[in-house]
């Protein structure tokens, strides 16, 4: 009888130790506890960018779709990195349901939560305007969205956005245009 009730004491004390470590190292309890812990993520199916101008040197308007696995409270940022990109002017042209505020600096565009919270698994287009391309024709393959503070805790893992091919400004040189009627 008494081997009988040590095992279901040993197993429920296993249980909530268990359930105590898994809340000491949760960053919604203790934010003192080091990482990495990643509480949130692009979902990769619907996370996406497109621009309306791929060319050196010109202005775009970039199209950015995205859904965060945990809920956006308000002043949360969600941040775009476009290596080579200058996002100085950047303006916030259009908001789906997800309402921000857009802020350009160098070659980051970070989003604001505005006007109410986010909640979780929401898809987001925002629509961005100002952007100029890079300089020179290449691809860039390093940027990336995520959420780098959140209020329950870091994500530590960037959303690596698809290759992003520039392509160099062209120049017309001894071209003529000649109208014929039919």
């Amino acid at each position: 009888r008494m081997s009988g009730d040590f095992k279901i004491a040993t197993i429920q004390v296993l249980e909530d130790s268990l359930v105590n470590a898994y809340i000491k190292h949760d960053v919604d309890v203790n934010d003192n506890i080091q990482g990495p812990y990643v509480y949130g993520k692009m979902n990769p199916l619907k996370t996406s960018i497109s621009f309306s101008e791929r060319t050196a040197t010109l202005e775009t308007n970039a199209t950015v779709t995205f859904e965060y696995t945990q809920e956006l409270a308000l002043t949360e940022i969600v941040t775009i990195t476009l290596p080579n990109y200058n996002t100085d002017g950047v303006e916030l042209y259009s908001n789906s349901s997800c309402h921000f505020a857009a802020n350009g600096d160098s070659s980051i565009v970070d989003l604001t939560v505005q006007g109410s919270l986010i909640p979780q698994d929401q898809q987001c287009t925002v629509i961005l305007h100002n952007i100029i391309n890079p300089q020179f024709a290449q691809t860039i393959n390093n940027a990336i969205i995520s959420v780098p503070v959140a209020e329950d805790g870091i994500s530590l893992q960037p959303f690596p956005l698809p290759d992003l091919e520039i392509i160099s400004l062209g120049v017309l040189r001894n071209t003529s245009l000649e109208f014929t009627e039919p």
